[in-house]
This record gives C-alpha cells, sequence and structure tokens, in this order.
C-alpha cells in the first residue's frame, strides 16, 4: 500500500547497485548497506560471486563492512520499528541474521520467511534447531516449511522438532533440496494454514 515502509539491507556493491536502481526513488524504501548478522563490529571480507549469488568471506583483505544486528540496526533507526514481517535469504547467513534479530521478533512478532540451507555448514542441523527452538521461546507455535520449489512441505510444532530435524537430515543428503521456512505468529497462522 502507499504506507507501507520496507527497510532493505544489502552489502554487497553489486547487488545494492540494482537495489537502488530498482527501489532507491521510492521514499517507502530505505536501503542500508551494513551486514545484518548476529552481532555489531568492523570487518574485511572477501566477495565470492557465483551462480547468482554472493558470499562475503572473512578475510584480512578485501572490502570493509560494518556488521549490525537486526535489533541495533532497528533501535538506531525508527523506519523498520513497527515492522510486521521479516524476510532474510542471505545464502548461509540467515541463522545469525535471526540470532541477531531476538528482541525485534519477540516484541514485534512478524511474520518471518528465512531460507534453511546449509551452504556447507557443519553445524546446520544444530544452528536450525537451536533458531527454531528461539522462535519457540519468543511465543510461535508451529511453522510451515516449503521446499526450493515452493512446495508446502508441512505444518510443524515447534514444541517437538524431531520431524523437522529428520527433514533437515535428508537435506544434507541431497545438493538440490533446501527449506523455506515461515513463521506466523499464533493467532494469524491457523487463517493462513486453512
Amino acid at each position: 500500500g502507499p504506507d507501507d515502509q520496507f527497510l532493505a539491507i544489502e552489502p554487497d556493491p553489486n547487488f545494492r547497485k540494482f537495489l537502488l536502481a530498482n527501489w532507491g526513488a521510492n521514499p517507502n524504501v530505505r536501503v542500508i548497506s551494513d551486514l545484518c548478522s548476529n552481532e555489531s563490529l568492523e570487518a574485511t571480507y572477501r566477495l565470492e560471486e557465483k551462480n547468482g549469488t554472493a558470499s562475503l568471506i572473512p578475510a584480512t583483505d578485501g572490502l570493509a563492512l560494518r556488521s549490525r544486528s537486526l535489533d541495533d540496526i532497528v533501535k538506531d533507526d525508527d523506519f523498520a520499528k513497527d515492522a510486521n514481517i521479516l524476510k532474510v535469504d542471505t545464502d548461509g547467513h540467515d541463522f545469525k541474521v535471526l540470532a541477531g534479530a531476538k528482541r525485534f521478533i519477540a516484541e514485534n512478532r512478524p511474520v518471518v520467511l528465512f531460507e534453511c540451507a546449509p551452504f556447507g555448514n557443519a553445524r546446520f542441523i544444530e544452528e536450525a534447531t537451536e533458531t527454531l527452538e528461539r522462535f519457540h521461546q519468543a511465543g510461535y507455535g508451529c511453522c510451515l516449511l516449503y521446499n526450493n520449489l515452493g512446495d508446502f512441505m508441512g505444518k510443524y510444532d515447534l514444541k517437538e522438532l524431531s520431524a523437522i530435524r529428520n527433514l533437515f537430515f535428508y537435506q544434507l543428503l541431497t545438493d538440490a533440496l533446501y527449506y523455506d521456512v515461515l513463521l506466523i505468529n499464533d493467532q494469524d497462522i491457523e487463517e493462513f494454514f486453512q
């Protein structure tokens, strides 16, 4: 709608150029160039672009970036303090972004959609499980799981994660599969699920 506001966070200068070209003139969109993570610090990263995506790898030389948690970004900028949707797609960095948004998630209880893929992470299952446990602690009762083709995989109770852990394990066995996880507060999820 005309009053909707969007905070877009993109640290990669190449992708940010396209984001600004598409949305930079819209007063309802604010673009921030920080790296969104679980902590706030300054560091240097090497940019690796491959197959239409990019990764930032900590390095001694390269791109100097400020890393900030979403909690710190929202605290410092009223633009997104009342946000009701959070979409995270950071190609393997999603768990860190969500860990840095604990306060925002607990206070706003937004609809959250995040990509859940291993990207070579040896602790993938543990980090995915810890992330879902944090959502449960923040008051979310269940999540909806979709595969990378957009097919609905099921509704999973966050009190009992064994079934979803099995799907995460299966995900490690294939290169062609990843999941998107959708979390909606308990008041609205039943209507959405119907």
